[in-house]
């Protein structure tokens, strides 16, 4: 199969490789420059460059992260993304990386892949805008909601955690992520999923409170090598809410790190003392 990965940053690189791995023929598109076979130099938001690609491409994943944190860069890294890439391969099928931002719900809700959207930020209705020219595109495309994402070199999280003590209204709040290489993973398996279509979320299985995370890793003999937070770091509002991937897991999806103690383990393992 002839795959276009659109972005190829934290998630696209990865799920490049594994789709390499797994036989299939991998474009990739960057903003920057190019050093590798198979990665071509475009911009997908307005469609400069995308003529240097063959025109049978088979699946598109749109991996795009937005260069800045206004409207105008949410705009371009998702709904014109999308616009652009469905002119220009209007036969492939598109897998969108998409965000749990566009959920409002707080106050410790449970949240599935059926939960209401109901996100008023800029963000939310960007992505949102884009979510549904992607649905309206095709009937077989997917869109996959991903929940916080960690993995190798993103630890902010624990870093945080190792070094910041927590006030109470911290302790209850329920958070919800997924290691880099199972969102990698995700998908690839929907990728080769023909019947997957529609919105999926992607978060690991078993949500945890922000204190039952710092509790355990301060029992961890490494954690003292993590990191300190940078200096005027600003923390992003967090929202307390548990997450549940119904879809996924009624598909047969099983994670490789389903928690946060099987995921932050190895990390906290490849620490060395200097």
């Amino acid at each position: 199969m002839k795959v276009l990965i659109a972005g190829a940053g934290y998630v696209g690189s990865a799920t490049g490789a594994l789709l390499q791995e797994r036989g299939h023929e991998t474009l990739c598109l960057r903003r920057s420059p190019v050093p590798f076979p198979g990665h071509f130099k475009a911009d997908a938001s307005t469609g400069e460059g995308l003529e240097q690609l063959p025109a049978d491409i088979d699946q598109i994943i749109v991996a795009i992260s937005p260069g800045a944190r206004d409207d105008d860069a949410y705009r371009r890294a998702y709904p014109d993304v999308v616009r652009t890439l469905t002119r220009h391969f209007p036969a492939a099928r598109l897998l969108l990386v998409s965000s749990t931002a566009v959920y409002e719900q707080g106050g410790g809700d449970e949240l599935s892949d059926e939960s209401p959207t109901n996100g008023d930020s800029f963000t939310a209705q960007r992505i949102l805008e884009a979510e549904q020219a992607l649905l309206d595109h095709s009937p077989s495309s997917v869109v996959v909601r991903a929940s916080g994402i960690y993995g190798p070199d993103r630890i902010a999280t624990i870093s945080r955690l190792a070094h910041v003590e927590l006030d109470e209204s911290e302790q209850d709040l329920w958070t919800n992520r997924i290691h880099r290489d199972d969102l990698a993973r995700v998908l690839v398996f929907l990728m080769e999923s023909p019947q997957a279509r529609g919105v999926y979320l992607a978060t690991d299985p078993f949500p945890a409170t922000l204190g039952q995370i710092q509790t355990w890793l301060r029992l961890q003999p490494t954690h003292k090598l993590l990191p300190a937070p940078r200096a005027g770091r600003r923390e992003r509002s967090r929202k307390s809410r548990k997450m549940y991937p119904k879809r996924l897991l009624s598909a047969g999806f099983s994670f490789v790190y389903e928690s946060y103690e099987g995921g932050y383990a190895p990390i906290l393992a490849g620490l060395k003392k200097t």
